[in-house]
């Protein structure tokens, strides 16, 4: 069984083209349908499922990581439920609570669906940001940045905090 997964591009035309696609990988109203073997309606899978666990990742520094520092660890407290987990400064912090047994609401996992925003309600230092990012704009304003928020998929610690986040459940 090969699993296919296809992905609408962000361009003009680029709905129609995921139309094809969809259409030839289920055999149905394609005239490309015929190379392609029919695949089962039930087999069909779309985007809008929730993924209740990540894969288990290995707690190993991301290709951006400065390997001259040594590896910090910060302390993220989750009001109002007061679970708390450690999360290196080198790992997202949703898979950091995801390694200590805690879910949070997520979906795409890279800072573009916001299903995982959260508030900071408190960090130990006053540094200009007590999170990082290692992408330019992670589907944050500049005013929301500056008011607290933040998007754990793709924050990483930078100061021991406290997360308002209300819908974290234990895995």
């Amino acid at each position: 069984m090969a699993l296919v997964i296809v992905c609408a591009p962000k361009k003009p035309g680029g709905w129609t083209q995921y139309r094809t696609q969809h259409r030839a990988i289920s055999g149905y109203g394609s005239a490309s349908a015929s190379a392609v073997p029919r695949t089962p309606r039930r087999r069909i899978f779309t985007n809008s499922h929730i993924v209740d666990s990540l894969p288990s990742v290995p707690s190993q520094p991301t290709p951006h990581a400065d390997h001259t520092m040594p590896r910090r660890v910060h302390r993220v407290t989750l009001a109002p439920s007061g679970w708390q987990f450690d999360a290196p400064d080198d790992m997202p912090l949703l898979l950091a609570a995801q390694a200590a047994g805690i879910k949070l609401p997520s979906l795409c996992r890279n800072g573009t669906c916001r299903a995982c925003l959260c508030c900071v309600q408190a960090a130990s230092e006053p540094a200009p940001a007590p999170v990082a990012y290692r992408i330019e704009w992670p589907g944050l304003s500049r005013d929301e940045k500056a008011e607290g928020w933040l998007l754990p998929c793709c924050a990483y610690a930078r100061a021991d905090l406290t997360i308002d986040a209300p819908d974290a459940a234990l895995c």
